[in-house]
């Protein structure tokens, strides 16, 4: 309201307002105000609610994943994504807050949906097999890379029947892949070597 009777006073100094109807604005910002007083301990709320509903949604899934069906998992867990954010979309008029809240919380789902991907595939497993034959998972390199191991580093070769040497790699914008680690990949699962 401060703010607003510094503007009245300088639209009445100009003349644009007569005293009639700076009054009626005046009589109208007193019965519209706000209390601004109690704002940030809504915020906090907001906040602290969202970030506890998001841990419960977590610890939800967590207590009965090991007895719901792979199917069941995800089907909760896109129905969870779809009702918050739902909630925030139809609260968004009446309390822009809480609807900022809840599209918070249906992005901690969101993020649960995609762990459940993951796990549905085995990607922490065996992660070559989540991407068979892919572009982006997996690529053959055409010529010789240098591969700078220690002396010390205990290689499995030669490899065995049914095995495959896989190098982990950055690829840059310019110049040939930097390795990061080197692992065996076979039937029973997916192997980093211990290079130090």
């Amino acid at each position: 309201m401060q703010d607003s009777e510094s503007w009245l006073a300088r639209w009445q100094g100009a003349g644009l307002l007569n005293d009639a109807t700076a009054a009626a604005i005046r009589a109208y910002e007193q019965t519209h105000a706000k209390p601004s007083s109690r704002r940030w301990q809504v915020f906090v709320a907001l906040i602290l609610g969202a970030l506890l509903l998001g841990a419960g949604v977590l610890l939800f899934v967590a207590a009965h994943w090991d007895g719901v069906s792979p199917v069941a998992r995800m089907l909760l867990v896109l129905a969870m994504l779809c009702f918050f954010h739902a909630l925030g979309l139809l609260s968004r008029v009446r309390f822009a807050g809480f609807a900022t809240a809840m599209h918070a919380v249906g992005t901690i789902s969101a993020g649960a949906a995609i762990a459940l991907v993951g796990q549905i595939f085995n990607m922490q497993e065996h992660w070559p097999s989540a991407y068979p034959d892919q572009p982006c998972g997996r690529a053959t390199l055409s010529g010789a890379e240098m591969l700078f191991i220690p002396d010390r580093a205990q290689l499995p070769l030669p490899l065995k029947a049914g095995q495959e040497l896989w190098v982990e790699v950055t690829l840059p914008p310019s110049g040939p892949p930097r390795p990061i680690q080197i692992a065996v990949s076979s039937a029973d699962g997916f192997h980093p070597l211990k290079l130090d």
